[in-house]
């Protein structure tokens, strides 16, 4: 059996990346660490079992319906994705307070997968 598909848009490694450095700065590196290995992990479970998070729809039509799911020990952020047929899509990585349908609305389809 070969290994499940990962993409990660770009938005999704700027949002890791931001999300690393304010724990870095108000928690620590080692904080900051344990999310991305978090973060990861989550994707490979998501990735072979792409149906777990709950489906959410957002108002924008171009963004269509993702998944999201609780970082696991990060339970404050939330990763959206999308089920390929071989894996995920990580679309956005956010904390849950911010404006979720502002910004997923503003994620564009042109923004290519890494």
């Amino acid at each position: 059996m070969s290994e499940a598909r990962i993409e990660k848009r770009s938005p999704a490694y700027q949002d890791l990346r931001r999300q690393a450095l304010y724990l870095t700065v108000e928690a620590g590196s080692q904080v900051a660490l344990r999310f991305l290995d978090a973060s990861e992990r989550a994707f490979t479970t998501f990735a072979k079992m792409p149906g777990m998070g709950r489906l959410r729809r957002f108002p924008h039509a171009e963004v269509g319906e993702l998944r999201s799911w609780a970082i696991p020990g990060f339970e404050r952020y939330l990763i959206f994705y999308r089920a390929l047929p071989d894996g995920i899509e990580v679309i956005r990585v956010l904390h849950g307070m911010r404006d979720l349908d502002r910004i997923i609305g503003e994620q564009g389809d042109d923004d290519a997968p890494t």
